[in-house]
């Protein structure tokens, strides 16, 4: 994917920063783990970046990073199917490095869909997870809804998408956080958490002022010519110019190519 087309994986899970983790007087040690369940889209797999880390004052030294190993870190991946299916992890609530004991801290999910038959057709985006000792709330099951962003990008405006996942509420809104939430550590061991995602029935535009929706679907504005790539409608509603579908296509509207 182009430079261009990267703009929103920018907000990634620095977005998630909010979850503050508290590792004080941690007790889940051994083989005690939780399972990670998570729903997903046809094109998608998601990967899961599982983070230890000592508990607050431990003394123990973490052995050094390396190109091949880091130290309290765990990554699991499941493939990409191209119907909805189900994905299951195990989790371990404790890991050790170098002799020194660690504790759950977080879980970033990477959601990857594909949008096209290339190989570098794919975009992403984030969900996550956050463990605490103690928590007011802990809810066992979140949900998340994609949505396909489209822009064009180079000098003949092909058509890429870039993928946009947000929190879905229990009333079913789309909030603007990202999904996931804090759990308590201690109460996960050989129980089931679930992170679910679906995908949005509509497309919508990566960028605002770049196109116009029409009943037959959206058209692309010229700007001041058909080689201006940003191309903002302003006052100029009536000319727009064709775009190169992901399939090859040479359309005028989108999704549906022609009118």
């Amino acid at each position: 994917m182009s430079i261009e087309g990267k703009g929103l994986r920018g907000m990634t899970f620095l977005a998630f920063l909010p979850l503050v983790v508290l590792l004080a007087g941690c007790s889940t040690m051994g083989s005690k783990s939780f399972t990670l369940k998570t729903n997903l889209p046809a094109n998608f797999n998601i990967t899961a970046d599982v983070y230890y880390s000592p508990a607050t004052g431990a003394t123990c030294v973490m052995p050094p990073t390396t190109s091949s190993y880091i130290p309290g870190r765990k990554r699991l991946r499941s493939e990409m199917q191209d119907i909805e299916h189900s994905v299951e992890f195990e989790i371990p609530l404790s890991d050790s490095a170098g002799g020194c004991p660690l504790y759950l801290r977080s879980v970033r999910l990477d959601i990857q869909g594909k949008w096209g038959p290339g190989a570098d057709d794919v975009s992403n985006d984030v969900a996550g997870l956050s463990f605490v000792d103690q928590s007011n709330k802990t809810n066992n099951v979140y949900n998340g809804e994609c949505q396909w962003l489209f822009r064009t990008v180079g000098p003949q405006h092909h058509i890429i998408k870039l993928l946009k996942c947000r929190a879905v509420d229990d009333k079913g809104d789309v909030l603007k956080q990202l999904a996931g939430g804090v759990l308590e550590r201690d109460l996960l061991v050989g129980r089931a958490v679930s992170i679910n995602f679906t995908i949005a029935k509509k497309e919508s535009p990566a960028i605002d002022g770049n196109w116009i929706e029409f009943p037959a679907g959206w058209k692309r504005c010229l700007g001041k010519d058909f080689s201006d790539r940003d191309a903002y409608c302003g006052e100029n509603r009536k000319e727009f110019k064709s775009f190169i579908m992901p399939d090859g296509r040479d359309c005028n509207v989108y999704p549906n190519c022609i009118e």
